[in-house]
């Protein structure tokens, strides 16, 4: 499965953490230790915050250990705000399309996990999305369709209320289909000088690691620790971190 990593705080190089660490993310792009997946080579993608406070985004399909435009980019270009992303793909094809983050309405979006048995629900969750959200999708995946569906369950009024309600939402469709655990949710999200943090698992199942670690300048999680000082830990299953700078950071619980 697919590897991300979030930094929110005082600008610096992406490359700072993409790169440099001795587990950074693109080690992890073929050296993955906590997934079920040790290879994630199938796109990667950045966004970050720029400088007259829009998110940028890039991405492509190659592997991230191999492209020297994703180094360039990380080398030098600084933001407060960034969200990166390798990609091991289960179920839709490799294209740019499919590649993380998502972006729509100012939010960015970037996943590890699934719906478990997709194409038994596809139409039905899908469909339930309203048409202008329904046109905002370009991709295949469901990690997008989450994402639309946090937004149409009022993720940007309410990031708390509207997971718990989309958690529901896709843990009742599964249970009318006969999906067992349909659910697997490790996410990063941010607008503006928000980031969110969200890590579920249907009862049953294993959430998709994610490990928080308060850095120098500011605070960073990832699928993975990027180094090896004890300074990190593990972000608590079924909870979604609000993370608002230099104001707070919060954790809630997310009931199954």
């Amino acid at each position: 499965m697919c590897r991300l990593f979030a930094y929110q705080g005082e600008p610096i190089f992406l490359s700072d953490h993409i790169f440099e660490p001795e587990h950074s993310l693109i080690e992890q792009s073929h050296h993955a230790t906590k997934g079920k997946m040790s290879i994630n080579a199938d796109g990667y993608g950045l966004s970050w915050q720029s400088d007259r406070q829009d998110s940028v985004v890039f991405k492509d399909i190659l592997p991230a250990w191999g492209c020297s435009n994703l180094e360039n980019i990380a080398y030098n270009i600084k933001s407060p705000t960034f969200i990166a992303h390798v990609r091991a793909t289960t179920s839709a094809p490799v294209s740019r399309l499919n590649c993380h983050p998502f972006k729509h309405a100012g939010w960015v979006f970037a996943h590890n996990g699934q719906i478990n048995e997709y194409h038994k629900i596809q139409r039905q969750v899908e469909n339930a999305l309203p048409d202008p959200l329904f046109a905002a999708k370009h991709g295949q995946t469901d990690s997008e369709v989450i994402f639309l569906g946090l937004l149409d369950h009022g993720f940007d009024a309410d990031p708390v209320a509207a997971t718990q309600k989309y958690i529901e939402f896709i843990e009742l469709i599964g249970a009318n289909k006969n999906i067992q655990k349909p659910l697997v949710l490790t996410a990063a999200m941010y607008k503006q000088d928000k980031l969110v943090l969200i890590r579920y698992a249907s009862k049953g199942r294993a959430a998709p690691s994610l490990f928080q670690k308060q850095c120098d300048k500011g605070v960073c999680f990832a699928s993975e620790p990027s180094e090896k000082d004890n300074k990190w830990h593990s972000v608590a299953n079924n909870s979604i971190t609000l993370v608002v700078k230099g104001e707070s950071i919060q954790n809630f619980a997310l009931n199954s």
